[in-house]
């Protein structure tokens, strides 16, 4: 039986070169169909995440390029989840990377364009006629209160995401 393929950053850095100004990999080597020395590797798939196919045709496996550029840099691959801190998804510049946990991650996504108010956070609350505050902290729901303007109620959901969350907190 044969063992299962993995990757290690000597063996990615053999294939590959990765522009940390650009956050793009570049094929060092052809590989059959599967590109040529000098092309940027991978496409950006539905997800918006840049995807590389790496390994022998018996292992091989679909990678997401800002965790493979984290292996390529450290040396390892991260424990956590990496966190583009711009939001871009396929924006893979090293300066734009860092490890987060899910719920780290999680505080640094856009407001959805479906938002009453368009502010994070904040959603308009019916029932009271008033503008409705949360953040979701460990997986629990935090209501931070009820305000007269979706402005006050986006302020508490920004205090509360910067003391809970600092650096990865995004208003």
């Amino acid at each position: 039986m044969t063992q299962p393929f993995t990757i290690t950053a000597e063996f990615l850095r053999e294939l590959f070169l990765y522009e940390e100004e650009s956050g793009l990999f570049i094929r060092r080597i052809s590989r059959g169909n599967r590109g040529l020395a000098g092309q940027i590797a991978g496409y950006v798939a539905k997800t918006g995440y840049r995807v590389i196919g790496i390994g022998p045709r018996d292992g091989f496996k679909m990678y997401l390029a800002h965790r493979l550029a984290w292996l390529y840099m450290t040396g390892a691959f991260p424990e956590n989840e990496i966190d583009h801190i711009n939001g871009v998804k396929d924006d893979n510049r090293w300066c734009n990377l860092r490890e987060a946990t899910r719920s780290q991650n999680l505080q640094n996504i856009r407001c959805r364009s479906s938002s009453l108010s368009r502010l994070k956070g904040v959603q308009w609350d019916r029932r009271r006629k008033k503008w409705a505050s949360g953040i979701f902290v460990n997986k629990r729901h935090l209501h931070l209160g009820y305000f007269t303007s979706a402005t006050e109620a986006h302020e508490a959901y920004v205090h509360a995401a910067k003391e809970h969350f600092g650096e990865f907190a995004r208003g």
